[in-house]
């Protein structure tokens, strides 16, 4: 069963005739880990706002569960670069937001263990509830950003650079946090992830397409079967691994190349 479908879809903001998004088709599966890779700037992350319901195509159709997506929806749970957290509230106000959102008949001591499991699922003490994100370092907000999203259950985890202003070794705890995430269900939820990593992509994703320069049209589109995915230990010494590497930073690179010369 796909999760999205997009049709012919196209973009371009309010009073601008420049398309940011050209004609793209495709679908995505139930339980997939798309990472959507391609360089700054290309409308990756115009494109995650469109599956968000953000933003709305200017042309074609985006479904979700065979419905075309009209608005923002809590079964579409949405990580941002710059942890998305209102800094007058603590972590756990912040995620107790949502919860009072999708849970409306429920009463504030459940929702409040609700939040503490979620914070606890990323690795977060039950104090960080009554921490200010002033307080936090980055990655600790960004486990709280990804702790307000896992707190509501949504279908499809969306996510948009979530670990690009992170340092190397945050980063990498993150990114092995929500593989973990990801794999401990036997039923997987969709995740999208944006990135502009080469092997963010690789090391993550069960899928990688790749967005060309703007106006963005899908350039490429690989599955990795589970058995083909490598550990963080081998993930620079794996020889298909390292061929697809090549592959994904020479079709990059050919783009701009190509899109240069127009």
């Amino acid at each position: 069963m796909n999760d999205f479908i997009l049709k012919n879809i196209s973009f371009s903001y309010p009073n601008s005739d420049k398309l940011v998004i050209d004609n793209i088709s495709t679908n995505i599966s139930n339980g997939e880990f798309v990472c959507v890779l391609g360089k700054s700037g290309c409308g990756k992350s115009t494109l995650l706002k469109l599956f968000a319901g953000l933003n709305i195509p200017s042309k074609g159709e985006l479904l979700f569960e065979d419905n075309i997506i009209k608005s923002a929806s809590l079964d579409r749970g949405v990580v941002f670069q710059d942890y998305g957290l209102f800094p007058w509230m603590t972590a756990g106000e912040n995620i107790m937001l949502a919860l009072k959102q999708r849970y409306r008949n429920r009463n504030v001591n459940e929702l409040k263990e609700i939040a503490i499991d979620s914070l606890k699922q990323v690795g977060l003490d039950d104090k960080v509830y009554n921490t200010l994100p002033k307080y936090l370092s980055g990655g600790m907000q960004q486990r709280v950003a990804i702790a307000q999203v896992l707190s509501v259950n949504p279908k499809v985890f969306l996510m948009d650079e979530p670990f690009g202003a992170l340092d190397a070794v945050t980063r990498a705890k993150l990114q092995d946090l929500i593989l973990e995430l990801w794999n401990k269900n036997e039923v997987k939820k969709t995740v999208i992830f944006i990135t502009h990593d080469v092997d963010e992509a690789i090391y993550l994703a069960n899928r990688i397409i790749v967005l060309g320069q703007s106006p963005s049209k899908i350039i490429y589109d690989k599955k990795i079967s589970l058995n083909e995915k490598t550990s963080r230990e081998n993930l620079y010494t794996d020889e298909k691994m390292m061929l697809l590497r090549n592959e994904l930073i020479q079709i990059i690179n050919k783009d701009i190349s190509e899109k240069t010369l127009m």
